[in-house]
């Protein structure tokens, strides 16, 4: 109720001030004041937010499926900030991370989330950075491995590691490291593979428990004595399966890697509820609860309310078996739906690239062929006024050779009549008028004989 007021009030006041603000005349009062009462409204809607979580927890004796849909509340208001980054009073909106984090980083983030589509070509681009003999080269390959494995390509992953393992040079850390990975890739690819993939799965668990505990590498020994309890859970040892799970929650436990500790309470409660052990299969389940976020371990958190509608159902208990269905399911499609959006943005991304890309290549070619046609049009002009000047220049000899030829046959044509005139005893009044016609005249006269 309290909360429900505090919304009401907050709404109120956020639009009777919207109402004084648009009657200001000055805009940048207008804005201020909107501003500032947004920052108000804002300041409300998040302490009612906190307010109504408080109040829901202050509850007392609050059951196991309440407490799941508190969890299942805070999983909404967190996807409301993710939404708007607005929203949240944390988040510091001008701050830009840029290029903060490195290809390794995002690649190990997308491999826990178990996207490795998405972790693979992030790795394969930081291995092409790096010398290929440092260790960060190897440990970067042992996680490219890891990506295999999620991919189900067991048998690249095996080979990858079976490469790094034949260095002698490489560092105990990722020796271990490379042990405990391939024993997961032979316990993923299980009999299919070969008949003694569950003997390797035994022999690299131990290698790595062996090398773990002298160099006390904590994360290395309970990743690998979880391994083991999954193997001995498949060979029906289930003692021995309990045994290595709860060796494995405690070591994860002290290296504060909590998401592995949820997994491998996961997998004990399953063995628990093999052995018929309801209660401390539940109790395992919400024990793992404790030592999650909602709000980073969202799939972990469905798993276990999935088990606990499970484990619900064989107890007998119909309504918190649904109840956990419920809040499980629709935790599963925000997921689903937030990734489709993502996958959507991906694509439209590409697809506006691809688009660009056309168009530069038809420009690109556009320009191409215009450089092609100027390139063309130059070698046309410059061929036609190199013809032009070859027939200039034949005309120019053609013409001097007809003057020539012109200027002979006058000669030929005064001698003539020098000769004719001598035999004839005749006057050479025709030589002489030959001789006081012009130039031009001479060309005519030879023109009409």
């Amino acid at each position: 109720m309290i909360l429900r007021k505090r919304l009401v009030f907050s709404l109120i006041l956020f639009v009777s001030s919207m109402s004084f603000s648009f009657a200001q005349r000055n805009d940048s009062l207008r804005f201020e004041s909107q501003y500032t009462e947004m920052g108000h409204f804002l300041d409300n809607i998040h302490d009612s937010l906190g307010a109504g979580i408080v109040l829901m927890k202050n509850n007392e004796n609050l059951t196991e499926v309440q407490e799941a849909k508190l969890n299942f509340v805070k999983d909404r208001i967190h996807n409301l900030y993710e939404l708007d980054p607005f929203f949240n009073p944390a988040s510091e909106i001008l701050a830009d991370s840029g290029e903060a984090n490195s290809l390794f980083s995002r690649a190990m983030e997308f491999l826990i989330q178990s996207r490795p589509n998405k972790g693979i070509p992030l790795l394969l681009d930081f291995i092409k950075t790096v010398d290929k003999k440092t260790d960060s080269a190897v440990y970067a390959k042992i996680y490219l491995a890891e990506g295999h494995r999620q991919m189900k390509e067991y048998r690249k992953g095996i080979m990858l590691i079976n490469d790094i393992l034949k260095n002698d040079d490489i560092s105990i850390y990722n020796r271990a490291f490379a042990y405990n990975r391939i024993a997961a890739l032979y316990n993923g690819g299980g009999s299919c593979m070969t008949d003694y993939s569950n003997d390797s799965v035994v022999k690299y668990s131990k290698l790595c428990i062996e090398i773990s505990k002298q160099n006390n590498f904590t994360e290395h020994l309970a990743t690998s004595q979880n391994e083991l309890a999954f193997i001995y859970r498949r060979f029906g040892k289930m003692q021995l399966s309990v045994e290595y799970s709860l060796k494995a929650i405690e070591n994860f436990i002290s290296v504060q890697m909590y998401p592995q500790a949820m997994n491998a309470s996961i997998m004990l409660a399953k063995t628990y509820s093999a052995l018929t052990k309801f209660d401390k299969a539940n109790k395992t389940l919400y024990r793992a609860l404790d030592h999650g976020d909602v709000n980073k371990d969202k799939a972990l958190f469905i798993r276990i309310y999935l088990s606990l509608s499970h484990l619900a159902f064989v107890r007998g208990d119909a309504h918190a078996a649904y109840e956990y269905q419920k809040i499980a399911r629709e935790m599963q499609g925000s997921i689903f739906n937030k990734r489709i959006e993502t996958e959507i943005y991906d694509m439209t991304a590409k697809y506006n690239l691809q688009e660009k890309e056309i168009k530069i290549f038809e420009e690109q070619q556009k320009n191409k062929i215009y450089s092609q046609q100027k390139r063309y049009l130059i070698i046309i002009i410059m061929f036609s006024l190199l013809l032009f000047l070859v027939l200039l220049v034949l005309f120019r000899f053609k013409n001097r050779a007809y003057k020539a030829l012109l200027k002979q046959n006058i000669q030929s044509q005064r001698l003539s009549n020098k000769l004719e005139a001598e035999f004839k005893g005749e006057d050479n009044t025709n030589s002489i008028n030959l001789d006081l016609v012009s130039e031009d005249e001479k060309f005519l006269q030879l023109g009409k004989q």
